[in-house]
């Protein structure tokens, strides 16, 4: 019987796997964060949302690009899905859901003082926040406690 198998079947080797250098860079080259959004592409019932990739936003002037880590959903939210919020009646669709946020600053825009990259931040944006990555501005901005976003465990 060839080695590596048994009965016919290939037997799972306790060697280490060889790569190529080129194999290794492949497998762990940096590629840019996905930004997957919730968008409204049709007012009405949640059938008309859709998860969708976006363009990775780029923090302008006075501006700062968050990772989101939270944006709640909310009843506020199916009145703005179903076109039915004043503060949104001018909007149309296609555009990204999202009232509140809470997020990480991973890169500032031009002019922005007093925050840092990792600085955890949140911000009431009415739209826009249900999505992976967003921009907000810096004159908005609450500052979050880190231990505020930390998961606590049960007993």
């Amino acid at each position: 019987m060839p080695s590596g198998m048994a009965a016919g079947k290939p037997v799972a080797s306790h060697l280490p796997a060889h790569r190529l250098d080129h194999e290794v860079a492949r497998n762990t080259a940096m590629t840019e964060p996905r930004n997957r959004v919730v968008q409204v592409r049709r007012f009405g019932g949640p059938d008309g949302l859709e998860v969708v990739d976006a363009p990775l936003p780029t923090a302008g002037r006075g501006e700062v690009r968050v990772h989101v880590l939270a944006s709640s959903v909310q009843y506020t939210d199916v009145l703005i899905r179903r076109h039915l919020y004043p503060q949104t009646m001018h909007r149309r669709p296609p555009f990204m859901m999202g009232y509140d946020v809470v997020g990480e600053i991973d890169q500032l825009g031009d002019g922005v003082r007093g925050f840092e990259v990792g600085d955890r931040v949140a911000d009431m944006t009415v739209v826009g926040s249900n999505a992976a990555y967003r921009t907000l501005r810096a004159d908005r901005l609450t500052r979050v406690p880190a231990a505020s976003t930390q998961r606590k465990r049960p007993r």
